[in-house]
C-alpha cells in the first residue's frame, strides 16, 4: 500500500512539472485514446493501434496549428480581415468535411457565426474569444472524425479490392448515345437506359467512401446530382473467376451493412428475406433506420449473371413504400438495365 501512494506522489509531481500545454495534450490523448478505442474495437488489434496512432497524431498536430493562430488573434487587437479569414478556412473545411450536407449543420453554424458578430460587435472580447476556441475545437473534433472515418473505409475497401480486382478493367469508359440515352461501356456487356432526369456517375468522379461493395464499381444511377442521395442504385462488377452467388453475397453484403451501422450511419437493422425482380434477378433486402438523413429506409440487391460467366452486383438503397416492394423511381432504374447478348 505504501508502495502504491509513493508511486501516486511521483507520478504526481510528474505531471505538475508539466507544462499547460503538455498537461492538455495528456489530457486529451488519455480521453480520445479509449474513445477511438471503443469506436474501433470491431477491427483486429493491430488495425485499431494503426488508426488510434494515426488520428492522434493528426490531430495533435492541427492542435497545435490552431493554438498557435489563437495566439496570434489574442495578442492583437479586433482585426476583422483576420476574423474573416479565419472563419473563412474553418467553413470552407467544415464544407469539405460534408457538414453541409445535413441542413441542421447549415443552421448550427449560421447560430455560432451570429452569435460572433454579436460578441464582435459589441467588442465583448471574453466571450468573442470562448466562440473562437470553440470553433477550433469543433474543426479539430471534426477533422479528426473525418480523417478516422476515411482511413478506416480506405482498409476496408482495400480487403474488398483484394478479393474482387484480379482484372485490371477501366470502368470509367462509358459511353453515352444523346439520342436514345443509353450508355455502354466496352468491358461489361450491359447497357444502361438512363431514364429521363436521372444521373449517372462515373466511376471515375466517385469518391472513396462512394465505392464501397462488393466489387469493383461500375457506376451509379441517382435521381439527384448528389452521390450519397437516395433513391440509388450502385452497380459492380465481379468477374468470373470468382465464385459469386447469393448466399455469398448475402453475408457480404451483412458486412458492409455492420461496418456503416459502427460509422454511425445506421442502425435498427432488420433482415426482410429473399427477393426476385420481375422473374429476372434474385437478392435480399433490409431496412434501417438512416442516422445521417433521419428517416427508416431500405436496402438490398440483386445479382445479375453475365453471359461470360462474370456477374453484377445490383446494390438498392430507397425510401419505404407502403404497399409496393421498390418505389417508383428505382422500378425506373432497374428496369433501365439491360445485359447485352
Amino acid at each position: 500500500m505504501n508502495f502504491l501512494i509513493i508511486n501516486i506522489g511521483k507520478l504526481t509531481k510528474k505531471f505538475d512539472s508539466l507544462s499547460f500545454l503538455q498537461k492538455i495534450l495528456f489530457g486529451y490523448i488519455s480521453i480520445s485514446a479509449p474513445f477511438l478505442y471503443y469506436h474501433e474495437k470491431h477491427l483486429p488489434i493491430l488495425a485499431i493501434l494503426a488508426l488510434i496512432f494515426s488520428t492522434l497524431v493528426i490531430s495533435i498536430l492541427t492542435f497545435l496549428i490552431f493554438i498557435q493562430v489563437l495566439k496570434f488573434l489574442f495578442k492583437n487587437e479586433f482585426h476583422p480581415v483576420f476574423e474573416i479569414f479565419y472563419f473563412g478556412i474553418g467553413i470552407y473545411l467544415v464544407y469539405l468535411f460534408g457538414f453541409f450536407d445535413n441542413q441542421a449543420g447549415i443552421i448550427f453554424l449560421f447560430f455560432i457565426v451570429c452569435i460572433f458578430l454579436f460578441y464582435r460587435v459589441l467588442k465583448l472580447r471574453v466571450y468573442y474569444q470562448i466562440i473562437l476556441i470553440g470553433v477550433s475545437i469543433f474543426i479539430n473534433g471534426l477533422l479528426s472524425f473525418k480523417y478516422l472515418q476515411y482511413s478506416e473505409i480506405f482498409l476496408f475497401n482495400k480487403s474488398l479490392e483484394s478479393k474482387y480486382s484480379n482484372e485490371k478493367k477501366d470502368f470509367s469508359n462509358w459511353e453515352l448515345d444523346e439520342k436514345t440515352n443509353i450508355a455502354t461501356n466496352k468491358d461489361v456487356p450491359i447497357q444502361i437506359l438512363k431514364p429521363e432526369g436521372f444521373y449517372f456517375h462515373n466511376p471515375k468522379d466517385l469518391k472513396q467512401d462512394e465505392s464501397t461493395g462488393t466489387g469493383q464499381i461500375l457506376g451509379i444511377i441517382t435521381d439527384s446530382i448528389k452521390v450519397n442521395s437516395y433513391p440509388q442504385i450502385r452497380l459492380f462488377y465481379v468477374e468470373a473467376l470468382v465464385n459469386v452467388e447469393l448466399d455469398i453475397l448475402k453475408d457480404e453484403f451483412e458486412k458492409i451493412l455492420n461496418f456503416e451501422k459502427s460509422q454511425g450511419q445506421m442502425e435498427e437493422i432488420k433482415y426482410l428475406g429473399e427477393n426476385e425482380f420481375e422473374k429476372k434477378w434474385k437478392g435480399h433486402f433490409w431496412t434501417f433506420y438512416d442516422v445521417i438523413r433521419p428517416r427508416y429506409s431500405k436496402t438490398g440487391f440483386y445479382l445479375l449473371k453475365l453471359n461470360d460467366g462474370a456477374s453484377v452486383v445490383i446494390t438498392v438503397t430507397e425510401n419505404l413504400v407502403e404497399k409496393e416492394y421498390h418505389e417508383e423511381k428505382i422500378l425506373e432504374m432497374l428496369n433501365s438495365i439491360k445485359v447485352e447478348f
